[in-house]
């Protein structure tokens, strides 16, 4: 309800900020009075200064913390802080109307708006400290203020006009600037896309005024200005108008609305929108097709800070050019899931696949993106490290948080295809007389897991038939127009093979339904394929089961229920014709296209069946087995030879690392009707020191039948079982009081688990600093409390994690209930 006075040249701030301030665009933002003659009369501007500063002044500061990083001499109170401002004389006020205050009626706009979990709308902040609330909206809709004048509003004698700008430089002309009467009358008559404000009711000094917003509004932090007009004459009797203009102090935050029909993030579902728009947590599914695990994530859109940062990314990501693309979902979205990253100038995480995380966090340690995000905002300089389910994590914070319906998906055997060619090419060589994979030849990869988002919008940009999800991936893998982002690419686009859609639907489409070729080499350089595998590639598609699906049950139980399977989403049934029209589709517009399919050789008669079973729940530590169990169906004998398999540690992201196990088996005959089981032993000390995050192995398997020709190869991904981490429920936590989190691990391992670090976040509970632990013994079970403080009322969920040196990525979740004091 604060603004500031102009008057004659004369400066009635109640407190003067430095004149030296500037904002992010290096202009000076001028708080002295200035005075302009409209139509023979003066100019007024008056009220009191910001209470917090500008848009401007915020980016500053975060470039000023990456320069002085970039600089080497960052240090702790090298920014001096702004003198206080001194009291100023009060101004003595001309009989004219002026406006004394605007209440913002934050409680009440915020609660129709569906943002009042924000943090920043509160009285108080999440550390119990005093703070002024914001007023948070949503564009679309309309929100009440109250304005109070010196003395009554007189309809006859006194015009009023509201401003709202965002911008260093805002025009009408380019949706940054609205200037527009209040309607006396009551019809309200504004048309979705205009602004425009309605009188509601006059009692003596005071008038309630609605505010309609337009659903295609700027997204971002708007300023407020209020102007009175008086007529009269002038000394020569001349028809004069005096204007009084009151700029309020406070901006006002416009997000995007999926609650409003005529926005482009428009969703129907009011329970869909409490999952993808209000649940500040999540589910990130990881692991393999056959061994699906998950992991707890915070996402915490709403907490201290969260808002503020992602909208100093939406100005940075953009390069502080307030503009229309601000307004568009589609821009917004893909220009997040650039800022995510920081390949490009200014992002948020740096990505690291190498192991070694000693300078930083290790991406396995993070539970939420609350703490990435702050620290971000207080350091000026990107957070290390991070994988993609990190960066679809903050994806999904950054995205809910303006207001687009978002949610993090995982794709299990994800392909990355390297040369565009929408096939995932696997090279062989004869190697004593038995195929054996040329991994120096192969840069196309199969990703075991990859986690990226999906936002929901409108795409009048396309024809009819692309709204909805909309895939985006912030994780940097191919450049898109220059730039490390991906998408938004329509889902019905990637189901039906569409490549020349745009943003990356060629690359998506690969990722998720690519055939993976076999070629092997016969000559030097000269390679023939033998084998096109369908269905391999993009499995159990996975994002979490919207909340009220999963209501009432305990955490046990959510565990096992609360993945939903949308691969439907992204291709129809492997084998169909569906499927096989899409990716003759997509093959066309492949840059190294259907001579695969021209020249591809079938495997002749399938006399043998094939099938390599793994074990499912093997928690890492103990002997596991594989199996290749082959079966003759035909009535003459057959001969299994060239049986080879092979075991590799491997990165998620499908690179090969060590060999654990290489073994080739003998031939076998095979009469009418009969099987054969392979079975192949691994006991723990083959394995646990070649392991590597997410104990995941690469096994081949391969063999041919000597009388047809016929020729198996299969590769699978197994994963061992690493321990959950057992949260205790709290049930009885008040907001301001203290509570204890309760957790208990045990250590599989017949060694001990060294260099522990412990990590927890709740969007209920006060921040808690990562924890280093002491050592925990061999087969031991580890206990610890951890005290700290409720913060907000409602159910929240807390996640731990837990790294150690010979078992990194260990995790769990509980839920918390906390009372109103």
């Amino acid at each position: 309800m604060y603004g500031r006075y102009r008057s004659h040249g004369r400066t009635f701030d109640r407190y003067r900020l430095p004149t030296s301030s500037r904002d992010s665009y290096g202009r000076h933002r001028d708080r002295t009075n200035t005075t302009t003659n409209v139509a023979s009369g003066n100019r007024y501007y008056y009220g009191q200064p910001r209470i917090r500063p500008t848009p401007g002044e915020r980016d500053s500061e975060i470039i000023r913390r990456e320069h002085r990083t970039l600089e080497g001499n960052e240090r702790e109170g090298t920014i001096p802080k702004p003198e206080p401002k001194p009291e100023a004389p009060k101004e003595e006020l001309s009989k004219e109307l002026h406006v004394k205050s605007i209440d913002l009626r934050v409680k009440d706009n915020v609660e129709r708006h569906h943002t009042d979990k924000y943090s920043c709308t509160k009285d108080k902040n999440d550390e119990g400290e005093k703070q002024e609330p914001r007023l948070v909206i949503r564009r679309g809709e309309p929100f009440k203020i109250t304005i109070t004048f010196d003395r009554p509003y007189d309809r006859d004698k006194n015009e009023l006009k509201l401003s709202f700008s965002i911008g260093p430089s805002p025009l009408s002309t380019k949706n940054t600037l609205a200037v527009f009467q209040v309607d006396e009358t009551g019809k309200n008559n504004f048309g979705p896309n205009e602004w425009g404000a309605t009188l509601l009711s006059q009692k003596e000094n005071e008038l309630s005024v609605d505010i309609h917003v337009p659903a295609n509004c700027i997204v971002g932090e708007w300023e407020l200005k209020v102007t009175t007009s008086i007529k009269g004459k002038d000394k020569e009797g001349k028809d004069t108008v005096k204007l009084f203009t009151y700029e309020h102090a406070d901006d006002i935050i416009i997000l995007f609305n999926p609650w409003c029909k005529d926005d482009t993030v428009y969703m129907s579902t009011d329970k869909l929108l409490d999952e993808y728009i209000l649940n500040d947590t999540g589910v990130l599914f990881r692991g393999t097709s056959y061994q699906i695990g998950s992991r707890p994530w915070i996402y915490g859109q709403f907490s201290d800070d969260i808002l503020e940062v992602s909208l100093h990314l939406l100005r940075k990501v953009f390069k502080g050019e307030i503009s229309r693309v601000m307004a568009d979902p589609i821009q917004t979205s893909r220009g997040v899931a650039q800022i995510v990253n920081v390949n490009d100038e200014g992002g948020v995480l740096i990505g690291n696949w190498s192991g070694d995380y000693s300078d930083g966090v290790s991406p396995s340690n993070w539970v939420g993106s609350t703490k990435i995000l702050r620290q971000y905002k207080q350091t000026g300089k990107p957070v290390k490290y991070g994988q993609c389910w990190v960066f679809s994590g903050v994806t999904t914070t950054v995205c809910r948080a303006l207001g687009i319906p978002c949610r993090s998906v995982t794709n299990f055997d994800s392909a990355h295809d390297a040369d565009q060619s929408v096939t995932i090419d696997v090279h062989y060589k004869i190697e004593n007389g038995m195929r054996v994979r040329n991994d120096k030849l192969n840069s196309d990869s199969v990703w075991n897991f990859h986690v990226w988002n999906e936002a929901w919008m409108q795409r009048p940009d396309l024809k009819d038939g692309y709204d909805g999800w909309q895939v985006i991936d912030a994780t940097p893998q191919e450049t898109s127009s220059g730039v490390y982002t991906c998408g938004p690419c329509p889902l019905n686009a990637i189901k039906n093979g569409e490549c020349n859609i745009g943003y990356d639907s060629g690359f998506v489409f690969a990722e998720v339904n690519a055939d993976r070729v076999h070629w092997v080499e016969e000559e030097l350089g000269i390679f023939k394929v033998f084998k096109v595998e369908t269905g391999s590639i993009g499995n159990k598609i996975s994002t979490k089961l919207p909340e009220h699906e999963l209501a009432g049950m305990d955490t046990f139980e959510r565990r096992r229920k609360e993945r939903e399977d949308i691969t439907h989403l992204y291709k129809y049934p492997e084998g169909t014709s569906e499927e096989r029209r899409a990716v003759l589709n997509a093959n066309r517009t492949a840059v190294r296209p259907k001579e695969v399919y021209d020249k591809y050789l079938t495997e002749g008669s399938k006399d043998v069946d094939f099938e390599v079973k793994l074990e499912d729940g093997i928690l890492v530590g103990n002997e596991f087995h594989v199996l290749l169990k082959c079966t003759n169906k035909k009535d003459k004998d057959r001969t299994v030879q060239g049986v080879y398999i092979r075991l590799v540690a491997v990165k998620y992201t499908g690179e090969l690392l060590t060999t654990i196990k290489d073994i080739r088996l003998k031939d076998v005959t095979l009469k009418g009707g009969q099987g054969h089981t392979y079975d192949v032993s691994v006991k723990p000390e083959e394995y646990l020191d070649k392991l590597v995050e997410q104990a995941q192995m690469v096994i081949d398997a391969v063999a041919d039948v000597k009388e047809t020709d016929q020729i198996f190869c299969k590769t699978s991904i197994f994963r061992l079982r690493r321990p959950d981490i057992v949260v205790k429920d709290i049930t009885n936590a008040v907001v301001g009081e203290a509570v204890e989190v309760e957790i208990s691990v045990t250590n599989p391992l017949p060694r001990p688990l060294t260099g522990c670090v412990l990590s927890i976040e709740s969007p209920a509970l006060k921040n808690v600093d990562d924890l280093k632990i002491s050592d925990i013994k061999a087969k031991a079970e580890f206990h610890m409390k951890i005290k700290t403080t409720a913060i907000r009322a409602g159910q929240a969920h807390v996640a731990v994690s837990l790294d150690c040196q010979e078992l990194p990525d260990i995790t769990g979740e509980g839920h918390i209930s906390v009372k109103a004091p």
